[in-house]
């Protein structure tokens, strides 16, 4: 499943002012700002988004040592950010974030070995690394290494463990770990197929704001999967998908437009025809998803989904005003007037 993610700045950042930040890393030499800035040139964050001098940082604080720079300039190797794709100097720059201790190089490198990239193919040592940074309760090495025993990657197949390792991630609130599950109550495989389940993991999803969950919970209304067939819901599912880029969203769209009687619409038909098309091409020069997470998402410190804080505020809100109903009897029209602010 291709990502679609959206750069998340570390808790690191944004406490140095740029200024100071930029002052470090290039007169200080501070290998620590040097990473930082490198962050703030791939994001785009506070500066304009500049992917090659992102890459010449990070080769600079990672030249010196500094290892979270090593797994980011090994990252931006993998995926050919600011530079040519290389796997080779990929795997070398994880190898020695590795040899210096980095948990999530470690799990770099088991990738690198279960793919063949940037060295010989080895699913067993590259299993044996992905083991290694799950038994530390790192959830995306749990949702790979569940992943792994279900296929009988780089050890014997074990339905019973990988589907261990798969709710324990989804525990961890690893955001893949439950459209992974979903995706399986909803076909029924590896598990029996149940869709109060799959809902259940999609709708978990929805609240950190996956766009791929998002699209699951269109296709089960749509389809009328454990749900009352409802299109109208179904499209509004399908229109957050598109707007973010999806193009199987956009083609579903297309579809429902030109062909449900309730909602024909040749005009939005066509439109969406053309989008998916134009999404599909883009989409076309993503890179492969091998099961690696993007440059700066250290999973020690913030790539565990938090969840929507807006969407926390409002039913925090929405019980304090009930509660405040039933205690001093407020008129129900004035109840239903502030729920209407908030929601």
């Amino acid at each position: 499943m291709i990502r679609f993610w959206t750069p998340e700045k570390m808790e690191t950042l944004g406490k140095t002012p740029l200024d100071q930040l930029e002052t470090n890393a290039e007169i200080k030499n501070d290998v620590s700002a040097q990473n930082d800035l490198g962050l703030e040139y791939l994001h785009g964050d506070n500066v304009y988004r500049d992917k090659q001098k992102a890459f010449k940082i990070f080769q600079k604080s990672a030249d010196q040592g500094f290892v979270k720079a090593q797994e980011n300039l090994g990252l931006m190797y993998l995926f050919g950010i600011g530079c040519q794709k290389d796997y080779q100097k990929a795997f070398k720059y994880f190898n020695m974030a590795s040899d210096s201790g980095c948990i999530c190089a470690k799990y770099d490198l088991g990738m690198m070995y279960i793919n063949g990239l940037g060295t010989t193919k080895n699913t067993q040592l590259g299993f044996e690394y992905i083991k290694k940074v799950a038994d530390s309760k790192d959830p995306m090495a749990q949702y790979q290494l569940g992943k792994l025993y279900l296929k009988g990657i780089g050890v014997q197949a074990d339905t019973k463990k990988g589907l261990y390792f798969l709710d324990l991630a989804a525990k961890n609130e690893w955001i893949d770990a439950f459209v992974e599950l979903g995706t399986m109550y909803m076909n029924g495989t590896y598990v029996e197929k149940n869709y109060r389940k799959a809902l259940k993991m999609f709708s978990r999803a929805v609240e950190y704001e996956c766009t791929q969950a998002i699209y699951m919970l269109g296709t089960m209304y749509y389809n009328g999967l454990g749900v009352s067939k409802n299109l109208k819901k179904a499209i509004e599912f399908f229109e957050g998908c598109s707007s973010r880029g999806h193009s199987d969203a956009s083609a579903i769209l297309a579809e429902i437009y030109e062909i449900a009687p309730d909602f024909k619409n040749l005009k939005l038909a066509d439109h969406y025809t053309q989008l998916s098309r134009e999404q599909k091409q883009r989409n076309g020069g993503v890179v492969e998803d091998y099961g690696f997470d993007m440059p700066g998402r250290y999973r020690e410190e913030s790539s565990v989904a938090k969840p929507n804080r807006l969407l926390l505020f409002e039913t925090w809100m929405v019980l304090i005003i009930v509660v405040f109903y039933f205690v001093h009897k407020v008129r129900p029209d004035l109840i239903q007037k502030l729920l209407d602010l908030i929601m």
